[in-house]
């Protein structure tokens, strides 16, 4: 459950990351 978690976290990490590059 806890992996889970951080890979789920990791993943909308990475979605953010891609947004704010799109934005720049």
């Amino acid at each position: 459950l806890y992996v889970h978690k951080l890979r789920l976290e990791n993943k909308l990490g990475h979605s953010i990351h891609k947004i704010i590059s799109n934005i720049l």
